[in-house]
C-alpha cells in the first residue's frame, strides 16, 4: 500500500491526449416540383448532444440559457455552418450530365 502511495506521488502528471469525435446523421433530400423537375437541394445535418451543447455554448447561442433554442437562435446556430467564406466552395450544387 505504502508502494503504490510512492509510485502515485512519484510518477509525474503527464496531460492526457483525447480524440474529439463528432457524430452527425446527415442526409440529402432531392426536391421535385409538380412536374417532378428538381427545384432544390434539402441538406440536413444533425449533431450528436453533446457536440450540440458544446457548439451553442461556445458560440453563445443560447443567451438565456433555458436549454432551448428560439427559432432566432437556432437560425443563428445553423448560420455558422452554413455562411462560407468567400473563398471556400463548400456549398451543394448539381449538374446536368457533367462528368457522367
Amino acid at each position: 500500500m505504502v508502494l503504490a502511495l510512492v509510485l502515485v506521488l512519484t510518477v509525474p502528471a503527464v496531460p492526457s491526449a483525447a480524440h474529439p469525435y463528432v457524430f452527425v446523421d446527415a442526409g440529402v433530400e432531392f426536391v421535385r416540383d409538380d412536374q417532378t423537375d428538381l427545384i432544390g437541394i434539402r441538406i440536413t445535418w444533425t449533431f450528436d448532444r453533446l457536440t450540440s451543447l458544446f457548439l451553442i455554448e461556445e458560440h453563445g447561442l443560447n443567451p438565456d440559457r433555458d436549454g432551448r433554442l428560439e427559432p432566432k437562435e437556432a437560425l443563428a446556430f445553423a448560420k455558422k455552418f452554413v455562411d462560407w467564406d468567400e473563398d471556400f466552395e463548400g456549398d451543394a450544387g448539381t449538374s446536368q450530365n457533367e462528368g457522367l
